[in-house]
């Protein structure tokens, strides 16, 4: 007895099968039964991890504020779980943990394969010392007992005059917003950083600001009333080609060093297929079964980065091909990488085996999937049609033996009668004319005539069907021995 799962099955996946056993001899009175229980195999896993993905993250706060350190906790298991966590007092006081809306996560749950983002967060004290930092461990654990699995990050939490939101994750996308406050210096009235030195500067992104922040050229500007609270918001404008990668952003102010501007975004990964046939234009093509036809299919990477595509192919079935007919298909490679942006041609080769019915289209469908993400895919197809192919086999008999090549006797006035059994090996109903052909050498001064042969014709026979001809030969009265009369059948 063998049980095949689904591969998306749960941990949490589970029920019976009922089995019953019976005697063949005495099925009615001698059977016994009984329920297998059948569940899913269990696997659990975490990952948690900091901006940078490793497990590490650092909060910046105000004095008298929260500050925040992001984190990203996947449940890597099949089934839901619910995550204990642990973490050590500080100086400060006790972390507590949020989600991005701001809701506090006093118990956490995931389910099978959810990522959840979320913020460690600590109450700044209002005497502390701009740079003055505390750190805790935080432990985050599935299951119990020998089955639990637990993760460690190392939070930092320190005071700084200038804070901005929390890590963000995005794909390129126009309108990404970070809200930005500083604690003015006492003897300043404006703070500026450079974008350059900050890492800001990357080709093709944009960089605005609202509030009482700036740009102005290379240089951002906070401006407000000394000693006291100002706040803006910088957006960015992403290409759409803007590759995957982490990036860091960080530069002290000119005017305090103490006011440092820092922001961290991770660019996501988008990605996206486009599969083409480009060759035969003319469809369905016309191909010869059993001959290679060659087609060229042209292959687009559309997203943002690197990717690996698989090809693959199936055999379209319809109300006229209803089965595939044993087609092959032969991929040049058929697992494929391509940059962000770029396209190749491919070829490929397809071959109709000789069963394949002429005058039908059959549709071969290529699918090309992404490796990164296998839920992104796209797809073309090719028609062909089998010419037809007008094959027979023909065997003949008469007086009970095989006539290819023989000679017969027939006396005059008399006839024979050759009998052809025609089966249609071809791919298409069919119909065949047995034509013939004769020469009459005759002997001495025989000088008869009205030697004769016919032929026979079918119509309408279907494939691996066979039908029944005959040949006819008449020999006339007056006709010598010796005389010979030779026919060819075509």
């Amino acid at each position: 007895l063998r049980i095949h799962a689904p591969v998306d099955a749960l941990g949490s996946d589970a029920g019976y099968l009922g089995l019953t056993l019976t005697l063949d001899e005495n099925p009615g009175n001698v059977s016994a039964s009984a329920s297998l229980p059948v569940e899913a195999n269990r696997t659990r896993g975490l990952s948690l991890r900091g901006p940078d993905g490793t497990a590490s993250s650092t909060g910046y706060g105000l004095l008298g504020t929260d500050a925040q350190a992001w984190m990203l906790l996947h449940n890597l298991g099949n089934a839901n779980e619910v995550i204990s966590s642990s973490s050590q007092n500080t100086s400060w006081g006790i972390i507590g943990l949020y989600d991005m809306d701001g809701v506090e996560q006093p118990a956490l749950s995931l389910s099978a394969g959810e990522v959840k983002l979320l913020t460690a967060r600590l109450e700044v004290p209002g005497n502390a010392n701009l740079g003055e930092s505390v750190s805790t461990p935080l432990t985050m654990c599935v299951g119990r007992d020998n089955e639990q699995t637990c993760q460690t990050i190392s939070l930092t939490f320190e005071v700084a005059g200038v804070v901005t939101d929390v890590h963000q994750r995005s794909v390129p996308a126009s309108g990404l917003n970070w809200e930005v406050q500083a604690n003015m210096p006492p003897v300043a009235s404006q703070l500026s950083w450079s974008l350059s030195d900050a890492g800001m500067a990357v080709q093709g992104w944009s960089w605005s600001a609202s509030g009482d922040l700036s740009i102005v050229g290379d240089s951002i500007f906070m401006t407000g009333v000394p000693d006291s609270l100002a706040t803006g918001t910088l957006t960015l404008d992403l290409p759409s080609d803007a590759p995957p990668a982490f990036r860091n952003f960080s530069d002290a102010s000119a005017q305090s060093p103490d006011h440092v501007i820092r922001l961290s975004l991770e660019v996501l990964q988008i990605h996206r297929a486009s599969l083409v046939v480009t060759s035969p234009t003319e469809q369905p093509h016309v191909a010869e079964v059993g001959e290679e036809v060659l087609v060229m299919v042209r292959l687009e990477n559309q997203g943002n980065g690197q990717d690996t595509y698989h090809l693959t192919h199936e055999v379209v079935l319809d109300e006229n091909i209803t089965e595939d007919p044993g087609v092959d298909v032969s991929f040049s490679n058929d697992m494929v990488s391509l940059g962000a942006g770029s396209l190749t041609n491919i070829p490929v080769t397809v071959v109709l085996p000789p069963n394949t019915p002429a005058g039908t289209p059959v549709s071969i469908m290529f699918h090309m999937t992404s490796m990164g993400d296998q839920s992104v895919s796209d797809s073309d197809s090719v028609a062909l049609e089998a010419r037809q192919d007008h094959r027979w086999n023909l065997t003949a008999a008469a007086v009970g033996s095989d006539t290819d090549g023989r000679t017969y006797s027939v006396a005059p006035g008399g006839n024979l009668i050759i009998d052809v059994n025609a089966t249609n090996v071809g791919n298409l109903i069919d119909g065949l004319e047995l034509t013939i052909s004769y020469s009459v050498s005759l002997i001495g001064e025989d000088d008869s005539q009205n030697w004769n042969s016919s032929g026979d014709s079918v119509a309408g026979i279907e494939v691996n069907q066979s039908a029944q001809m005959t040949v006819g030969v008449s020999v006339p009265e007056d006709a010598w021995n010796g005389s010979v009369m030779s026919v060819s059948v075509t």
